[in-house]
């Protein structure tokens, strides 16, 4: 102990400590020990009194309204009540079907996302621009295998045996194609619960074959150098008169 006091006694040059050791009036050191010995306690009673709170809706214009008035007072008070914003009635709100709108879906982190057509045709999968040099869809008419996880997806319709995968988009996501139901095309048909399956998704080998003939076709059609067709309508039923007519399957 004697040793150490004199160790204390010894004098330093201050001017050697680094510039964020350097403190004029530094604190005591029983401030930091008090700090971690008593501190409050949690604050789990007020997140229980937030969460037992009646829950508000605001439409969007009261916010901006709040702002405009810079009504700090309020905005502050409200930090502490359980708020939420309705956008519904907001006016504020674009149609994603908006020409004003492009759609850049490039980089997503949400854990699901299912985009489904209005209506017949790719338009779920297609860029709403005149000219996108940068879009890409990688097509894959060979994978008629894969099933569809229909998990959480609201489609509309019961996928069971009418999915097919095609390949993937820009954003390496999956792009199926299905044929639908007639039942569901009209506008007031029976409503589906999300997740609803009641068998395999896989296309029949018919009707994967003429998905893949009438793409290849196209394709053909618009000139697209890396695809042949040799025969526009071949037999589709019977495996040993399939003569694989095309080269992207």
């Amino acid at each position: 102990m004697a040793q150490a006091d004199s160790l204390l006694e010894v004098p330093f040059d201050v001017t050697l400590l680094p510039e964020k050791l350097q403190v004029q009036d530094a604190a005591d050191q029983n401030l930091a020990l008090q700090a971690a010995l008593f501190a409050p306690p949690s604050d789990a009673h007020d997140t229980e009194s937030f969460a037992d709170q009646p829950r508000m809706s605001k439409p969007l214009r009261f916010f901006q309204r709040l702002y405009e008035q810079k009504q700090e007072h309020t905005a502050i008070n409200m930090l502490s009540k359980r708020v939420e914003i309705d956008l519904r009635m907001s006016d504020m709100r674009v149609s994603p079907q908006s020409p004003d709108i492009a759609w850049n879906p490039d980089a997503t982190f949400m854990d699901l996302r299912i985009c489904v057509g209005n209506g017949l045709g790719l338009g779920a999968v297609l860029p709403n621009q005149n000219v996108d040099h940068n879009f890409e869809i990688r097509v894959n008419l060979k994978q008629a295998y894969r099933t569809f996880s229909p998990k959480f997806a609201k489609l509309g319709f019961d996928p069971t045996g009418c999915m097919l995968w095609i390949g993937r988009s820009p954003a390496s996501e999956d792009v199926w194609l299905a044929w639908a139901p007639k039942v569901s095309l009209p506008t007031a048909c029976e409503d589906v619960p999300a997740g609803t399956c009641t068998g395999s998704t896989q296309m029949s080998r018919r009707h994967h074959r003429m998905v893949a003939m009438f793409m290849a076709l196209m394709l053909k059609r618009i000139a697209y150098r890396d695809v042949t067709v040799s025969n526009n309508y071949p037999d589709l039923e019977r495996d040993e008169t399939f003569d694989w007519p095309t080269n992207a399957m």
